[in-house]
């Protein structure tokens, strides 16, 4: 086997890892002692970092620069790099939930609500036990995107019964305001959004969180109080969407939650009378995080009847 062909080696790793900079900037991450230890196995290289000290934000960015160095490697297939930084703690439990996703938007109409529901719905097809929870309480539209009409109900032991629709346990704050508006300032609407989400009797695998869009009060205080475990981002291909999509992802990342990646929505749409494809948004979006899917402008995928088989 020529050494062109032969896998990484541990030297060829450290030296990619010399060409990222310490946070100082005065030394690389070899020099600077930050990197612990370095094994490859075939087309696999783990990274063990010594970033103690460091706050998560720094660290998570820093094991980011370095994995991306080190793909840079030939032979490289797998990178990973660990990390001896203290997770954040959230601290609040959702009982009857085993993991949490978080469904975010740095911007309104981009279809997140839609997103998450399809989401929720593929979930539940492939076998999962998945609830839905809509924490946008000024804007709540998941009972209109799966047809639901009736009332939160309450469990024996008074706690809210989650709706069962499409195969989805949904707790939504319009189950509980008949369609009201909801005047509530910050604070209130996070013990709201807090008060229902651990008050209701969930029974699921995977939890699908829709958040409000944006980073407000609702959405820093739930990273906060909650441990999600991923956050999946929904825009548009237009570049102000995908600029602020990139900012919004530094704040999951700051508070400890890891960005999935991105869903790209409404790309566009083949006319139904000349068979022309348009792209309205733009076609090429400019985003850093790994594109999970790219969904064109197609009434199916807003159906209340079903998981459209669309979605890919």
């Amino acid at each position: 086997m020529s050494g062109e062909e032969s896998g990484p080696t541990a030297d060829s790793v450290r030296d990619a890892l010399r060409t990222v900079s310490a946070p100082d900037g005065d030394e690389d991450v070899v020099a600077a002692g930050l990197v612990a230890s370095v094994a490859t196995t075939d087309g696999t290289v783990s990274v063990a970092t010594a970033l103690s000290g460091m706050d998560p934000a720094t660290a998570d960015a820093l094991a980011d620069r370095m994995r991306a160095a080190v793909l840079e490697c030939r032979g490289v297939e797998q990178v990973r790099v660990d990390t001896d930084v203290a997770e954040p703690d959230h601290g609040t439990v959702v009982p009857g939930v085993d993991r949490i996703i978080a469904v975010a938007s740095a911007k309104g109409g981009v279809g997140k609500t839609t997103v998450a529901t399809q989401v929720a719905r593929g979930l539940a097809a492939s076998g999962e036990r998945v609830g839905l929870f809509d924490a946008d309480v000024y804007g709540p539209n998941t009972p209109e995107l799966l047809g639901i009409e009736a009332p939160l109900g309450s469990t024996d032991d008074g706690r809210a019964e989650p709706v069962e629709a499409d195969g989805l346990q949904v707790v939504n704050v319009g189950l509980v305001a008949n369609d009201e508006p909801m005047a509530w300032r910050g604070a209130m609407a996070h013990e709201a959004v807090e008060e229902l989400l651990t008050d209701a009797a969930w029974d699921v695998d995977t939890l699908v969180l829709d958040l409000p869009p944006g980073t407000g009060d609702i959405v820093l205080t739930t990273l906060q109080s909650f441990p999600v475990d991923g956050a999946v981002f929904v825009t548009t291909p237009f570049p102000t969407a995908t600029g602020d999509t990139e900012r919004s992802t530094a704040l999951f990342r700051e508070e400890g939650v890891p960005v999935l990646g991105a869903v790209v929505n409404m790309v566009g749409f083949t006319c139904p009378t000349c068979g022309d494809k348009h792209a309205p948004f733009g076609s090429e979006p400019d985003l850093s995080r790994a594109v999970l899917a790219e969904l064109p402008i197609d009434d199916s995928l807003r159906s209340t009847e079903k998981c459209p088989s669309s979605l890919p």
